[in-house]
């Protein structure tokens, strides 16, 4: 079902009793460009976009990777329990975020994040001699993998978008607009100065920083849902506030990004959505 010049037209499936509803749960970057490349004489901006909120707000939590060796000696090979901790969420009056090992990440390669990214440093670890790959494997490997994650805040100027150009195999490609504002630039600093203070008694090498824009955690926000339908996508029900029969149930309806890990808050909000629906439409 959809509307066109204020009308409503449905095509009739096989199951003509099933609900009419759609549910869209692509991720945060594939969902609002689908909806933005949705255009037509009745959907200028795209479709359920009249507020030009579709993929704006783009939220993807800044995360340090930080490898840190309990005792001298600590070769860490195997999987190991996760540990995670909440001491600096809430810190004289401010918030930041959680801490959390990459216990399941144990034969995560130490030198294969540091060269992994940009700059001149990975570049030089990117052309040394394979005959010497097993000396550095041994200093930088074997530790045990921290990553302090901070909440970034939404803002209307980092967004997805369409990309202008296909790809080399004519897929849909995206445009990232994201930079790092004021707030996030302080609290970061003041995260990390915090946590390295912790770890002070301990050999520690930063494998990645929260300032790389390379490096998209959990990225959500891009379809947010609020009351306001000038200032949000979605209603309270997950529901396009222009579409009756539209939901998005993956991680772009977060109105904030939190200092966490989303995936337990993305399921529990499908539930939730599914709940309802289930109500909306098979009550009796």
């Amino acid at each position: 079902m959809a509307q066109r010049a204020g009308q409503r037209l449905g095509l009739r499936g096989p199951q003509p009793d099933a609900p009419p509803d759609g549910l869209l749960a692509a991720g945060a970057l594939a969902t609002p460009v689908l909806l933005l490349n949705s255009r037509s004489g009745d959907w200028p901006n795209g479709l359920a976009n009249g507020s030009d909120y579709v993929g704006r707000n783009l939220m993807r939590h800044l995360m340090d990777w930080i490898e840190v060796w309990p005792e001298r000696g600590c070769k860490i090979t195997a999987e190991n329990k996760e540990v995670g901790l909440n001491d600096f969420y809430f810190w004289e009056g401010q918030k930041y975020g959680t801490v959390q090992s990459a216990g399941a990440m144990a034969n995560l390669a130490s030198m294969d994040m540091l060269t992994n990214q940009p700059g001149w440093q990975p570049k030089m670890l990117r052309a040394m001699s394979p005959a010497v790959r097993p000396i550095y494997d041994r200093f930088f490997n074997g530790g045990l993998v921290l990553v302090p994650m901070m909440e970034d805040l939404p803002y209307l100027d980092n967004r997805v978008l369409p990309s202008d150009r296909p790809g080399a195999d004519d897929r849909q490609r995206l445009r990232l607009h994201y930079r790092l504002h004021a707030s996030e630039i302080e609290r970061r600093g003041v995260f990390v100065r915090q946590i390295k203070e912790v770890l002070k008694p301990f050999r520690t090498l930063t494998l990645r920083t929260g300032a790389n824009n390379s490096t998209l955690g959990h990225v959500c926000g891009t379809c947010r849902f609020g009351t306001d339908p000038q200032t949000s996508v979605l209603d309270a029900h997950n529901r396009a506030h222009e579409l009756d029969n539209l939901y998005v149930v993956d991680a772009s309806f977060f109105p904030s990004s939190a200092g966490l890990n989303p995936s337990l808050t993305v399921a529990a909000n499908a539930l939730r959505v599914a709940e309802y629906l289930n109500q909306a439409h098979f009550a009796t």
